[in-house]
């Protein structure tokens, strides 16, 4: 019995993301799905709409087996670590065999452009174009643009971009894990307004937001499960980095240039203009805005300003990033399955159910004498009180060490 590994998001879980479970189980009829997904924020560097659990519980109602959570310290950064973190998270559960992931290309150009990618030569024209002032997908699909048989537009779809990263991380890992390209079906990614039946979770979110909540349209494009969420934390107030401007203020203008130098992200001097930054602005967005530039975009900035609240050092992230993820942290199960039975036997890894068997909330507060992977934890539990915090009515803190895995029939 095969089982396949799916990394997301699913913020909101979406008609999409049911379609995309089903198409896998019309393939393999027999299989179990596995989800890495990621928890209290996303490679947006936002809080998600919903808590991890609530998420995690939906996409077990509709056809997942397991979701796992991908490590805050992976779910956060740019889209080469959020893939490599979420392939190998799957490699080291042992028993995964094939990974599913949508795509807006046939997989022949996406094993080209991965296969571009590795070349040597391309990697120094990319680099060439970061140095000259790029941002990285820019350099990317600069770097690709001359070669004979390479899409250029291939590479600027985000799901298309995730792909070839998800391919390029299985190569380095050697992994025997396959890949299947799903097909995008109707909306796209980032599309903004809601279609009928299947809308991007942008344009849901965004649906959500609007004074008053579309509802009846949200409710054409996400399952009752997620609609129903979706009205209790409104009725509650959505997470929202506004709400974390002022902690973020602080947290920038009170550290010295050397100290913000010492956290993930910040190079090139762009400590200066974050300093610049805090004392001008009057919202998140205002921060955002006037922080990004040529070499920093939005999306990069984004992720820039969670690093500094959870204070993310450099140091760290060099250590995750040749350890790669630690632990499986199962978020929602269905006990039917028995794939929990299955990866405890065969897994790599500790699994982790009660995070205080780890990291206890004494260890959580210190500030040295813990192992990798309480650092990688202690980043998880941060980013899931962050986004407590960015409720207009403050969420639960500390609910990691309240919460046990969402058990299913």
């Amino acid at each position: 019995m095969p089982i396949i590994g799916v990394i997301a998001e699913y913020n909101p879980f979406h008609n999409g993301h049911i379609y995309q479970i089903q198409e896998v189980r019309h393939r393999y009829p027999t299989a179990h799905i596995v989800v890495v997904m990621s928890g209290a924020f996303t490679q947006r560097g936002l809080p998600a709409i919903l808590d991890k659990w609530t998420r995690a519980s939906i996409a077990c109602m509709h056809g997942a087996d397991l979701v796992a959570e991908l490590p805050a310290v992976f779910a956060l950064r740019s889209a080469q670590d959020f893939a490599r973190g979420g392939i190998a998270l799957l490699h080291r559960l042992g028993c995964v065999d094939y990974v599913a992931f949508g795509a807006e290309s046939n997989p022949s150009i996406l094993s080209a452009l991965a296969s571009t990618l590795e070349n040597a030569s391309t990697q120094k024209e990319i680099q060439r174009h970061i140095r000259a002032g790029d941002a990285y997908a820019v350099a990317v699909s600069k770097a690709i643009s001359g070669q004979s048989l390479m899409d250029e537009d291939a590479l600027r779809t985000p799901n298309n971009i995730l792909a070839v990263e998800y391919l390029r991380s299985l190569h380095h890992l050697q992994s025997p894990i396959e890949p299947i390209a799903l097909l995008r079906k109707s909306a796209a990614h980032n599309e903004t307004k809601l279609q009928r039946d299947i809308s991007s979770a942008t344009a849901i979110r965004r649906a959500c937001m609007a004074s008053p909540p579309m509802w009846d349209a949200i409710r054409t494009a996400v399952p009752s499960e997620s609609c129903h969420a979706l009205q209790a934390s409104a009725a509650e107030g959505y997470p929202s980095m506004d709400t974390l401007h002022r902690l973020l203020i602080r947290e920038i203008l009170t550290r010295s240039d050397a100290e913000l130098s010492e956290l993930a992200g910040v190079s090139e001097g762009i400590e200066h203009r974050l300093r610049r930054a805090a004392k001008e602005s009057n919202s998140y967005e205002e921060l955002a805005d006037y922080v990004q530039n040529r070499r920093f975009p939005y999306s990069r900035v984004q992720r820039l300003l969670s690093y500094i609240l959870l204070r993310l050092t450099k140091e760290d992230i060099a250590e995750f990033d040749r350890a790669l993820p630690l632990y499986v942290r199962p978020l929602a199960f269905k006990k039917s399955a028995h794939v929990l039975t299955r990866i405890r036997k065969e897994c790599r890894l500790p699994l982790i159910s009660r995070v205080a068997t780890e990291l206890s909330e004494e260890q959580l507060l210190q500030t040295s004498q813990r192992t990798a992977l309480q650092k990688m934890l202690r980043y998880d539990l941060l980013a899931n009180d962050l986004q407590a915090l960015s409720k207009p009515a403050i969420g639960t803190l500390r609910q990691d060490y309240l919460q046990s895995p969402i058990c299913l029939p």
